[in-house]
């Protein structure tokens, strides 16, 4: 591989460390469900006092489970190359 001299790399370009990764799905995952469970939760017991009301927050948060799961096991984020492209007159 051939490396250009004018070529910069920065600090910013770097992929995050396997355990940010890792720490940022948990916390993706663990959001995310908490919010399925206590919705759960809520759609069930107004379910008895107000059916269509609990039948729509399950409705709503049901697929939240299929959510985290595609969020948590989704490939790391790429950053973005910035362009380090310069013209000649500004040299």
């Amino acid at each position: 591989m051939h490396w250009n001299r004018d070529e910069t790399f920065s600090v910013t370009d770097a992929q995050p460390s396997a355990e940010a990764e890792l720490r940022r799905r948990r916390r993706v995952y663990t959001v995310i469900m908490a919010i399925h469970l206590v919705g759960f939760a809520v759609g069930g017991s107004l379910y008895a006092r107000a059916w269509w009301t609990g039948l729509i927050i399950i409705i709503v948060t049901g697929p939240l489970q299929w959510i985290a799961v595609l969020l948590a096991n989704a490939a790391p984020r790429r950053a973005r190359r910035r362009s380090s492209f310069v013209p000649k007159a500004l040299r």
